[in-house]
């Protein structure tokens, strides 16, 4: 193309051609460019063997000039894709699994082993950190509770060099939610498999205490549930995301009082911002879904214990009951929940 690099003695028409000695190839991306005519920078991908140096980004020129800043907390360069060899291993990736919150999940599978695993990518400078600081979490989990039936084991957590990955057991399941919308909702699921659900993550969520662990974010999205059915004796639930589910959270909630209600910014009136001409409070940050989970001491600012886990899988249990994982926790709608 006219606006990557010098062009190549390629065949115009590769799919009709047989190109020999070729070895693994790398999926590249380069970050966002500006190109002529283009009002919006497009992102930039390549396609190239792979070799042991690093396949370093395009230069800017007055074809595409690189938009990337210092600001910018985005790691550019390899990305999982179709049938690339996750570096340092040799599974081969065959299935995007969804985007997770921190970067893509897909998996993969090692041939000779006939093994299947999952990838956890993680594509920002800041989470890599936040991380490298939780890494011990990880091998805690790998080492006391990868044994665990009702917790998804991690195999290898790889944070030293781009890919950063966290590797862990390949579920053939959904999420909590996704669940019970592929059944058609929870009211069609007996209320005892919805017991034996909770019962399975508090077993798990039990393990990870006696280990020293917190979760620090449990919801419906952090449970996995497979199994042939929705009866009791069918369903396998597991708890996943240990440690990562605060990773890009917005600071705690100052003074919430209704979870799933936006608090309004202040609006200006007058030099000192109040109606009084004194300094108008700080901005509250609205709200969002997930902090329906949040114990009370976390929203007010403290920190993650025990204590708070047992508090979101209370509102998940109340939530299961309610026959609506979308339902905040309130006191009167936690009269409907049968006895």
């Amino acid at each position: 193309c006219e606006h990557c690099r010098e062009p190549q003695d390629i065949p115009a028409d590769l799919k009709k051609e047989d190109l020999s000695k070729l070895g693994p190839l790398s999926w590249m991306n380069h970050g966002p460019y500006l190109l002529p005519g283009i009002e919006e920078p497009l992102e930039i991908c390549e396609v190239a063997e792979t070799k042991k140096e690093a396949i370093s980004p395009l230069p800017s020129s007055e074809k595409a000039e690189r938009q990337v800043g210092n600001d910018d907390l985005t790691l550019w360069g390899w990305r999982p894709a179709l049938g690339q060899i996750v570096p340092g291993t040799s599974f081969v990736l065959d299935e995007r699994a969804a985007d997770g919150r921190f970067g893509e999940v897909w998996a993969g599978t090692e041939e000779r082993a006939k093994q299947r695993r999952m990838f956890r990518f993680c594509v920002r400078t800041d989470w890599v950190r936040a991380l490298k600081e939780q890494e011990n979490v990880f091998q805690l989990l790998k080492k006391k509770v990868g044994e665990n039936r009702n917790v998804v084991g991690i195999h290898a957590i790889s944070l030293d060099e781009p890919p950063y990955y966290i590797m862990t057991d390949y579920i053939e399941g959904k999420d909590l939610k996704s669940w019970c919308q592929d059944l058609g909702g929870l009211t069609g699921i007996p209320l005892n498999s919805r017991l034996e659900l909770v019962s399975q993550i508090a077993s798990g969520l039990h393990a990870a205490h006696d280990a020293g662990i917190v979760h620090r974010f449990i919801k419906p999205a952090h449970i996995l549930v497979a199994g042939s059915g929705a009866t009791p004796k069918d369903v396998q639930a597991m708890l996943t995301d240990f440690a990562v589910g605060d990773i890009g959270v917005q600071d705690p909630l100052p003074q919430a009082t209704a979870p799933l209600e936006p608090v309004a910014a202040p609006k200006p009136a007058g030099p000192g911002n109040a109606p009084d001409g004194t300094a108008a409070p700080p901005e509250q940050i609205p709200p969002r879904p997930e902090h329906m989970y949040w114990a009370p001491e976390l929203i007010t600012g403290g920190n993650p214990t025990p204590k708070s886990d047992i508090y979101a899988l209370g509102v998940v249990l109340s939530q299961l009951m309610l026959g609506n994982l979308s339902e905040a926790l309130t006191p009167d709608r936690i009269k409907g929940v049968v006895a």
